[in-house]
C-alpha cells in the first residue's frame, strides 16, 4: 500500500478492470452454485494508504464482500473501485475548461470529472485482501438474488466514486453535535457503501448478519447546516451557480498542495471558505449539492460498519477521529489578497449590484453627452463685477499698515461707491 494518502492504487490494469466489470453480468456462468449450497459471507479489506498524523499511523482501507461455497470450496469476491486510482484529489476537483477567460468570467465553462468507478466480480479471493471477517451464512438461492441485484440494480446505476459524505445539522444545534437526532446524511459512494448496500440486500432476504467484534470503516465527513440540490434550470441562475462553483474551486487552490500531502488539511481550506462567506459544492453521480458548512467543518473518522439492521450514524458516540470535534475557526487568517478578493467578488455577483452598475453607467453617459451646457450653466451663475471695482494695488506706507484698510462697496447697479474714509 502507498504511504501517500493521495495515492489509491488497486493494481488493476485497464484490461483486467474491464474483464472484472464484465464478470458481474455473467455471474451465473462463472459461479454455477446450486440453490441448496451453504455459502458463507465475509467482510474483506486490505490496506490502501497510510500516513502519520500526530505521530500515529492512520490507515485507509479498501473493502469488498467475499463469499465461500462450503460444498465446493469455490470463492468469489465483489467490490466497487475507481477506474483512475492515481489520486483522491482527482475525484474531488474537476478539470475546468472554457473557450476564453470571458467565458470563465461569465460562468460558461465545462467541468470534467475523473471519478469513474466500476463494480467488479472475481471468482477467487485476491492475494491483496488481508482481513476477512465472518458475517453470516446464506444459501445458493439467496446468493443468486444478490448476484442479480448487483447486475441489474447496483452496477447500472453506480459509475462514480465519491469519498465525501455530508452530515447536515440543524442551525439550532450546530454548536452541539450531540443533538444527533437532528442530523441527516448525504451518503458517500465508495467501496464501503457498496458493502453496506449489499448487506441490506442479504438482510432483506432473511440472512442473519453479525460480527464477533466491531468492524470499523473510514469516513470523510463534512458538517453543514444545509445541503441544497443545485438547480440547473434557468440560464441566468445556472451561470451564477457556475460562477459560485468556480470561486469555490479557486479558493481550494490556496490549500490543494497541503491537502495532497495530508487530507486533514482540508479542514483549514473549508475554514477559509466559511470565513469568506463562500459556498461549498459537492458533485455526485446523479445530483450536485450546494453546502453551508458549520464547525467542525470536516473530519476523518473510523466508525463501526453498520451491519443491518443497524443504520449508519455519522454523529455516533463510538468513533475515532483524526481531528478534534471542535475546530478553531478564529485563529485562521484568510489568504491575502486573493481570498478577500474572492469574497468581494461573491458579494458583487448579485442582481442588485448589476443593476447599480447599469444605473451608474447610464447616469455617466447622460452627463458626459452634454458637457457644453454644464459649462455654460456654471459660467452664468457667476456674478458680474465691473473692472473699476477690482481692488487696485495699495500704496499704504509701512507705518500705517496696522490701520484698517479702506473699504469699497459695489451697489447693485454695478457702479462703485465712494470709498469710505476713516476719520482721523
Amino acid at each position: 500500500a502507498s504511504t501517500d494518502p493521495d495515492q489509491t492504487t488497486t493494481d488493476l490494469a485497464d484490461g483486467e478492470s474491464d474483464q472484472l466489470s464484465a464478470n458481474v453480468f455473467k455471474a451465473n456462468d462463472l459461479l454455477p452454485w446450486s440453490d441448496s449450497d451453504q455459502i458463507e459471507v465475509y467482510y474483506s479489506e486490505f490496506l490502501l494508504a497510510q500516513w502519520i498524523l500526530d505521530k500515529a499511523p492512520w490507515n485507509a482501507y479498501h473493502s469488498g464482500l467475499a463469499f465461500l461455497n462450503k460444498r465446493t470450496g469455490a470463492k468469489a469476491l465483489y467490490d466497487y473501485t475507481p477506474v483512475d486510482t492515481s489520486s483522491v484529489m482527482n475525484m474531488l476537483i474537476p478539470k475546468v475548461s472554457a473557450p476564453s477567460n470571458v467565458d470563465l468570467l461569465l460562468g460558461s465553462f465545462d467541468m470534467e470529472w475523473t471519478d469513474l468507478a466500476r463494480t467488479h466480480l472475481q471468482d477467487h479471493w485476491p492475494d491483496n485482501y488481508e482481513n476477512f471477517v465472518h458475517l453470516g451464512v446464506l444459501n445458493g438461492s439467496v446468493f443468486r438474488i444478490f448476484a442479480d441485484w448487483v447486475a441489474n440494480d447496483f452496477a447500472p446505476s453506480h459509475h462514480s466514486f465519491q469519498p465525501l459524505e455530508i452530515a447536515v445539522v440543524s442551525r439550532q444545534n450546530a454548536a452541539d453535535l450531540s443533538q444527533k437526532q437532528t442530523a441527516t446524511v448525504v451518503r458517500s459512494n465508495m467501496c464501503h457503501d457498496f458493502v453496506t448496500d449489499a448487506l441490506w440486500v442479504l438482510h432483506k432476504n432473511g440472512v442473519q448478519l453479525s460480527a464477533e467484534k466491531a468492524v470499523f470503516r473510514d469516513h470523510i465527513i463534512l458538517y453543514a447546516t444545509s445541503a441544497d440540490e443545485v438547480s440547473h434550470s434557468g440560464f441566468a441562475e445556472q451561470l451564477r451557480s457556475s460562477r459560485k462553483w468556480l470561486r469555490y474551486l479557486r479558493q481550494l487552490t490556496f490549500s490543494v498542495e497541503l491537502i495532497r500531502k495530508q487530507f486533514t488539511h482540508a479542514r483549514e481550506a473549508f475554514i477559509y471558505n466559511w470565513r469568506l462567506g463562500l459556498n461549498v459544492f459537492l458533485h455526485t453521480e446523479h445530483r450536485d449539492y450546494r453546502l453551508k458548512l458549520t464547525p467542525p467543518f470536516l473530519n476523518y473518522c473510523y466508525l463501526p460498519l453498520a451491519i443491518p439492521p443497524k443504520v449508519h450514524d455519522p454523529l455516533g458516540d463510538i468513533k475515532l477521529c483524526a481531528l478534534g470535534m471542535v475546530a478553531n475557526a478564529s485563529n485562521v487568517t484568510v489568504p491575502w489578497p486573493w481570498g478577500v478578493m474572492l469574497a468581494a467578488e461573491e458579494r458583487l455577483d448579485r442582481d442588485e449590484a448589476f443593476l447599480a452598475i447599469v444605473l451608474v453607467a447610464i447616469a455617466a453617459a447622460v452627463v458626459g453627452s452634454t458637457p457644453g451646457r454644464v459649462v455654460l450653466l456654471r459660467a452664468s451663475a457667476r456674478p458680474k463685477v465691473a473692472a473699476s471695482a477690482v481692488p487696485q494695488e495699495s500704496s499704504v506706507s509701512p507705518a500705517s499698515s496696522a490701520e484698517e484698510a479702506p473699504r469699497s462697496e459695489t451697489p447693485r447697479n454695478g457702479r462703485p461707491a465712494a470709498p469710505l474714509r476713516t476719520p482721523r
